[in-house]
């Protein structure tokens, strides 16, 4: 198994999906760093992972588990334009409170149903000031050796037809190596997804982007890390516009699934 950082500290806590079988841990190192990692059935599926955002005028990259409050979800609709028009789910929402070193807080929201996991970082306003700028993310994916990739590689900047790529239409390689470098060195287009040897499989997106925030992609793979949420390139779209996220506060992220 690939660790983050070699000196976790301590177990923080962990929260399960209804039926029990997909588990979320969150651990603390002594930087102090959050990490989580996912059990599925009791296999792991991803490793101990960073979690935090780096903002213009505040740091959330270092990070102390504080408390967590946790509710059931029902979703319940109707649609009569899909294979199965009744649509029942059951989830739970879990809401882990953190601080910065300084005693800055930040809510991390997951959301866990039987099959799926989605989280993002709530941004409380704390202060006067009433808007973030989000330069980084250090959320990150780490799978667990022998994992291997059917990943669509992010190609360079404003070429290919009417200069209107990265596209998102690149060959990918099937069954590919973890330590496979993408083939523009640019990193991975969303979805991605990842074959755990024998144990399943594990899709890795974004949903709920909004106005104020880029689309986002994987880095290449680091063989402490894994894989990193990146932002645009800045030779995107000519260079015109910013590539970071900005938005008022309180706010949110979108969601990292």
């Amino acid at each position: 198994m690939n660790f983050l950082f070699s000196f976790l500290l301590s177990f923080a806590t962990a929260f399960s999906s209804p039926d029990g079988k997909l588990v979320v841990k969150i651990e603390q190192t002594s930087e102090p760093k959050l990490l989580y990692s996912v059990e599925y059935c009791g296999q792991q599926m991803l490793s101990p992972s960073e979690l935090g955002l780096e903002g213009n005028f505040r740091d959330f990259s270092y990070l102390t588990f504080k408390s967590q409050t946790t509710e059931d979800i029902k979703t319940d609709y109707h649609l009569d334009r899909i294979k199965q028009s009744h649509v029942t789910k059951d989830a739970k929402r879990t809401i882990v409170r953190c601080e910065t070193p300084d005693g800055h807080p930040l809510d991390i929201e997951w959301y866990v149903s039987n099959n799926d996991i989605a989280f993002r970082y709530n941004i409380i306003k704390d202060s006067e000031t009433g808007s973030i700028r989000i330069m980084q993310e250090q959320t990150s994916f780490n799978f667990p050796e022998g994992t291997t990739t059917y990943l669509c590689p992010q190609s360079d900047a404003m070429v290919g037809w009417k200069r209107t790529k990265p596209s998102y239409e690149e060959e990918y390689t099937p069954d590919a190596p973890l330590a496979t470098r993408s083939k523009y060195g640019r990193g991975y287009t969303f979805p991605c997804l990842f074959r755990v040897g024998s144990d399943g499989w594990v899709l890795v997106s974004e949903t709920g982007t909004h106005g104020n925030y880029p689309g986002c992609h994987l880095t290449d793979y680091d063989s402490k890390k894994g894989y990193e949420v990146a932002f645009p390139m800045k030779e995107e779209c000519d260079g015109q516009g910013s590539t970071d996220g900005v938005f008022a506060l309180p706010g949110s992220t979108p969601w990292r699934t």
